[in-house]
């Protein structure tokens, strides 16, 4: 059985971390033991969030040695400030040892079922990046926002990957051969790494997979992160994708009309393209 590695990243998380790696070892069907390891990076976190890990790692639980599930955790000290989101995935990822990478983020929750259909459906499509739905916490907040992820499926992820994350983060999984052809999140603090992360993948010739399924918690609070991003930079990173994915394709049908004398103009079946040696980067 492939052996799935959760990754964790945190900052001042205290408030919801326990709850988040809590969901792990209660996945149904049981985890096998050596199945499941959980990694955890603390982006230099100031509150409780170190306190809590060690209570996890110290008290005799299914998170200690001979587990369920094991818990590998990493810090960056707080005195030298935190990198972001896309940093501390990377660091949790460098700690990896699974074929297939499920992503959680720390004040999410996972439902039931999610790691053994991630674990499939990465088996499945190894070279896509994979997502699910999610239930919003508490569930009235952002209605426009859920049902507009609700009503993306495989036949239009696409269509409407320029107009929001096609998929969104915390309910996304790889196989780690997916994360290493990217080269990993974009680091930086203040920047869409979901974004850049899943632009460059397509851009590299990767697909995406969307089970219906609902697999995640996803919590909205006002100290989530995705809500200090401004609109402007999402805007501009969206841009910047549909100009490397779209466009090129796009010039070179019309060419190829104007050559045929045919001047008509009309969407790529595909927008996939060519395999690159470096992994692309879409400012800010």
């Amino acid at each position: 059985m492939a052996l799935v590695s959760v990754i964790v990243p945190a900052h001042n998380a205290s408030a919801y971390l326990e709850e988040a790696l809590l969901s792990v070892l209660s996945q149904r069907p049981a985890p096998a033991p050596g199945a499941v390891e959980i990694c955890l990076h603390d982006d230099a976190s100031t509150d409780a969030t170190p306190l809590l890990v060690a209570r996890l790692l110290a008290t005799p639980s299914a998170f200690a040695a001979g587990g369920a599930v094991r818990l590998k955790t990493s810090r960056r000290a707080p005195e030298l400030g935190p990198q972001g989101v896309g940093s501390a995935r990377n660091r949790a990822v460098e700690m990896a040892e699974g074929e297939v990478l499920v992503f959680l983020d720390a004040d999410d929750v996972m439902l039931e079922g999610r790691v053994e259909e991630m674990r499939r459906l990465c088996l499945e499509h190894p070279d896509a990046i994979v997502g699910s739905d999610f239930e919003r916490e508490p569930r009235d907040a952002t209605p426009r926002y859920t049902e507009y992820h609700r009503s993306l499926n495989n036949s239009n992820l696409l269509a409407f990957a320029f107009r929001d994350a096609p998929m969104a983060m915390p309910t996304l999984a790889c196989h780690r051969r997916v994360f290493d052809r990217v080269g990993g999140f974009k680091e930086g603090r203040g920047i869409p790494e979901d974004l850049h992360f899943i632009y460059a993948h397509l851009l590299l010739g990767g697909a995406l997979h969307k089970t219906p399924s609902v697999l995640v918690r996803y919590r909205h609070h006002p100290a989530m992160t995705s809500l200090t991003l401004s609109r402007r930079t999402l805007l501009l990173v969206r841009v910047a994708a549909f100009e490397a994915l779209v466009l090129p394709a796009w010039a070179d049908r019309a060419a190829r009309a104007r050559g045929a004398g045919d001047g008509a103009l009309s969407p790529p079946a595909s927008w996939s393209a060519p395999p690159s040696s470096a992994p692309p980067s879409f400012a800010p």
